[in-house]
């Protein structure tokens, strides 16, 4: 009997000590992953400014040609500025759309990070609730043990009457016995 409740218990230990191994190692692996997504985001971040930074630089040189060009060939007035005006604001709209998608990128990773970050919170809790799930189905587990071997004791040494029909027996002589208004 000790013995099947010391296993019972001993089992009890090894899926604690497995749930919270395995919470640990989740919560590893999430934490790794955020630091990653924030690596991440920091290099797109980097990224997109020198990018930027550079077509800015080709834009200014591409304008710098244009003008030139436009008055070489003679060029002037509102023929000279529509034209130049619509570069402009075209190569304008290329260094915008660049930082645009850039931030995209860098709020998915930033997202991304925090979701993993949140993987750790949630790994550590279900870690802890499976230790204490796993700790109380040991202790039922135990406790299941001991109620059935004093059954089959009990069941033994009071001859071939089941525990059941003898409570319910028990029951019924005591409701006789001190309950009159029960008869």
């Amino acid at each position: 009997m000790w013995g099947m409740i010391f296993g019972q218990a001993m089992q009890g230990i090894m899926n604690m000590y497995g749930a919270h191994q395995q919470g640990k190692q989740n919560a590893s692996m999430y934490a790794f992953q955020a630091r990653q997504d924030e690596e991440n985001a920091r290099a797109v971040s980097l990224e997109t400014s020198l990018a930027e930074d550079t077509m800015r630089k080709q834009n200014r040189k591409q304008l710098g040609e244009l003008e030139a060009r436009l008055a070489e060939n003679g060029l002037s007035g509102s023929t000279f500025d529509r034209v130049f005006s619509d570069s402009a604001s075209n190569l304008e709209q290329d260094a915008l759309n660049l930082r645009y998608e850039g931030q995209s990128r860098w709020r998915n990773y930033k997202n991304s990070a925090a979701m993993n970050r949140y993987g750790v919170t949630m790994s550590k809790v279900n870690a802890r609730n499976a230790m204490w799930q796993a700790g109380l189905n040991s202790a039922v587990g135990a406790m299941s043990s001991y109620a059935m071997y004093n059954a089959g004791n009990a069941a033994a040494t009071e001859g071939t009457q089941s525990l059941d029909t003898k409570q319910a027996q028990n029951i019924m002589n005591y409701q006789q016995q001190y309950a009159p208004w029960t008869r």
